[in-house]
């Protein structure tokens, strides 16, 4: 008798199903399990809010030939699951392949901006800041949320528990993923007891999905680098050399590899509060060249103290907002909010806003492409929609000091409000709605005696041996799925420093050999390297000792 087994594979290429761009439901963190039986599988998903009008599974084959549709009833808010018994739309049992599915979710959607987050312990941040959420809905990590807590302790909402400063993730709907998190035992965030510090203090999501975290404090002028399950960390700017930049109040990250672009306005480098364009590409750090001014912050008769910014999706428009907390000098006016053309150089203004008392303290802004709206988060218990053109179209009460917001991919809102400690999600008034989401992985399905069945990994792993080593060490290491692959190895300073391993790889165990040498042959120090193992989205670095 043979039966019918499931075999998780995380694919990097793959088809994109577009979430819809005016959908406020929203479909993420999508995956398979093998069922209780061997003959079926369970999909997993989750659900911003209650999706109302039912939800449909469809599954595909590899050659995007529909298979089999689920309807399911309606769905509430968080995690859901459904089961496929393995059959096609005939009732006949799907022969060996790969296989993915897709879900999409309706609902009747909201005529106000409504508050869809529910107040409770998931949803608590003592000092949030910073935040953002992943809006790549070909990446296993969309809908994911990161906050910024900015000092340690223990808000005083009901079900609370102490917060370490340091990147707290969670989804979307308010359940924490601690192990996907990364608090100061880990890291030095030297304000951990400061009431005004303010550091780490913004972050930003690059198209890479890494997470770039920014500090805005004397002694810890510092721009981080971590991957999305944060198993590294690289400093791209240090506090032990200040020549290139000073304390970090806004970033952005444009491009991978080679093109990679880190923006970032800063309150020392002069002209101080400018935007600064650094092209770090993949190396080295930390970035020691000196940045390109992109924005500067004074100007004619305008005072900018630049203080945030984003891009556009394109990248061709940039807003930009200012953070005062007095009166401009005489003879100068205050553009609060800025809108900017940057496929010329220099940018080109093409509006602002000037100051008005309500605009003043403005903290966040985000910027929603599927419906061209601006969101600016501000400290005076308000938060501000605008349209594309820069006019009022709503504003949310929210009180207290609203620090960080960013839309996810289909139009909600997230603030963190570090006055009430809670972070917290709005739909928009659109109405009647429908998003679907693709699995980002491929999934197996084999007819095999039980006997026969193979255990391929669902992640990579990586050891090395011997460790520490002296003269050579091997590093095996397995990836779970088809992929582009590298191997390189980092000193502490995290300074690349030989690649071992770059191509096409298919699923499956591999070994490759590292003498102690760098690129150029020569042999290196003894010291502590890292050695990082890279496939798709997905990687794991892990320490390796040379001994002389």
């Amino acid at each position: 008798m043979k039966r019918i087994f499931v075999v998780l594979l995380a694919l990097v290429a793959i088809i994109v199903f577009a979430t819809s761009a005016h959908a406020n439901v929203m479909v993420y963190g999508l995956g398979v399990n093998p069922g209780k039986s061997m003959k079926t599988v369970d999909f997993y998903y989750r659900l911003n809010e209650s999706a109302d009008n039912g939800v449909t599974i469809e599954v595909y084959d590899s050659g995007d030939n529909l298979i089999r549709t689920i309807t399911n009833a309606p769905n509430a808010r968080g995690l859901n699951a459904v089961t496929w018994d393995g059959k096609d739309d005939q009732g006949n049992n799907v022969p060996a392949g790969d296989y993915y599915f897709t879900v999409t979710a309706s609902d009747d959607g909201h005529t106000d901006w409504d508050m869809i987050s529910v107040d409770g312990p998931g949803n608590i941040m003592y000092s949030g800041k910073g935040l953002a959420v992943n809006k790549n809905p070909n990446s296993p990590h969309y809908g994911k949320v990161y906050i910024l807590n900015t000092i340690d302790g223990t808000s005083g909402n009901t079900g609370a528990v102490e917060q370490l400063d340091g990147v707290f993730t969670f989804w979307a709907h308010g359940t924490p993923i601690p192990e996907e998190s990364y608090i100061d035992t880990m890291i030095w965030w030297p304000n951990s007891t400061d009431p005004y510090g303010a550091s780490p203090w913004w972050l930003t999501i690059g198209p890479d999905d890494h997470i770039y975290v920014g500090s805005w404090k004397d002694g810890n002028e510092t721009v981080y680098e971590f991957d999305p399950y944060f198993t590294t960390k690289i400093k791209i700017l240090t506090e032990e050399d200040l020549t290139n930049h000073g304390n970090v109040c806004g970033l952005a990250v444009l491009g991978t590899g080679a093109d990679r672009v880190l923006y970032t306005v800063d309150e020392d480098l002069e002209p101080a509060w400018s935007i600064w364009k650094y092209e770090i590409g993949e190396g080295p750090f930390p970035w020691t060249a000196m940045p390109t001014l992109f924005i500067e912050g004074i100007t004619n008769t305008h005072t900018r103290q630049l203080f945030n910014m984003v891009f556009t999706a394109n990248a061709e428009t940039l807003f930009t907002s200012d953070y005062v907390s007095a009166a401009p000098p005489p003879g100068y006016t205050l553009a609060n909010l800025c809108k900017w053309d940057v496929t010329t150089t220099p940018p080109t203004l093409i509006w602002e806003k000037l100051q008005t008392e309500e605009y003043r303290w403005i903290c966040g802004i985000d910027y929603d492409d599927g419906h061209g709206r601006l969101a600016a988060a501000t400290r005076i218990g308000k938060i501000f929609i605008f349209n594309s053109a820069g006019d009022s179209i709503a504003v949310i009460e929210n009180s207290g000091s609203n620090r960080g917001c960013a839309f996810d991919a289909v139009g909600n809102l997230y603030v963190v409000n570090s006055s009430i400690e809670w972070w917290r999600v709005w739909s928009p008034p659109d109405g009647p709605n429908t998003s679907t989401t693709k699995s980002p992985f491929m999934f197996k399905i084999g007819v095999v005696g039980v006997s026969e069945y193979v255990n391929v990994p669902k992640a990579i792993t990586a050891k090395n041996i011997p460790n520490p080593f002296s003269l050579e060490t091997e590093i095996v290491y397995s990836i779970p799925s088809k992929s582009y692959c590298s191997v390189k190895i980092y000193d502490v300073s995290g300074k690349l420093v030989r690649n071992l391993v770059n191509g096409m790889f298919e699923p499956g165990c591999y070994r490759v050999r590292w003498d102690g040498t760098n690129d150029a042959g020569m042999r290196l120090a003894s010291g502590i390297y890292f050695y990082r193992v890279s496939a798709g989205n997905l990687a794991v670095t892990k320490e390796v000792i040379l001994v002389r």
